[in-house]
């Protein structure tokens, strides 16, 4: 073998195995839950079991670049009509028949908490001011279009990478004075009051928050 055919092997090995590399880091860096279904219809009985079962994050490559885009577009949304779009992006990407867990799976990084990833709809409490509507977007979508309130609640009740849901996420952020003016912390307590009517749930908290 003369030398360009060595050197051709040594770079295509180097190759693989930085795309092996990052695979595998890809896959231990965020946790994704599966719909557990037994759970999710022990909390529409109101038996108030938070949603769990981590495992190791897609294996497909292009649906994490899906996830990974929804989550930056959510973060940079500016109003329910850009939720809106997202939705509707979704649903035109080749991974609409599992819409449903891009809003459950903890991928999206948070500027809240920069040690844990989250489900896409916990940056709501990113900019609550701004975007306290936004869950109400969603849920209409799944519970009232699509009549599927299990999405809904996978949505708010998956845990984050460190075991929070999305209320345990916002009294986090509520106990490290994210909220300390007015408006912000009137509208935080108007997301809480939202989530707890539509099955939300504390995990973390629970001894210390409760849903009125």
């Amino acid at each position: 073998m003369d030398f360009c055919s060595l050197k051709f092997v040594s770079i295509s090995l180097t190759i693989c195995f930085m795309i092996s590399t990052q695979i595998q880091a890809q896959e231990k860096a965020v946790d994704c839950i599966v719909p557990n279904k037994k759970a999710i219809s022990e909390l529409v009985d109101s038996t108030k079991k938070p949603i769990a079962m981590a495992v190791s994050m897609s294996s497909d490559p292009v649906r994490d670049s899906y996830q990974d885009a929804f989550c930056m577009q959510f973060e940079a949304a500016e109003d329910t009509v850009d939720v809106e779009t997202i939705l509707e992006k979704m649903e035109a990407s080749p991974y609409a028949s599992s819409l449903k867990d891009f809003w459950s799976t903890p991928a999206c990084h948070s500027p809240r908490k920069n040690d844990s990833t989250v489900p896409i709809l916990f940056n709501t409490a990113t900019t609550v001011f701004r975007s306290e509507k936004f869950p109400q977007v969603v849920h209409d979508y799944f519970v009232t279009e699509k009549k599927d309130p299990q999405a809904w609640l996978n949505a708010i009740n998956t845990k984050t990478s460190d075991g929070l849901t999305f209320l345990d996420f916002l009294q986090y952020s509520i106990d490290r004075g994210n909220y300390d003016s007015k408006p912000t912390g009137d509208a935080a307590k108007r997301i809480v009051s939202y989530l707890c009517q539509n099955g939300g749930i504390y995990s973390k908290y629970r001894t210390t928050s409760k849903c009125p």
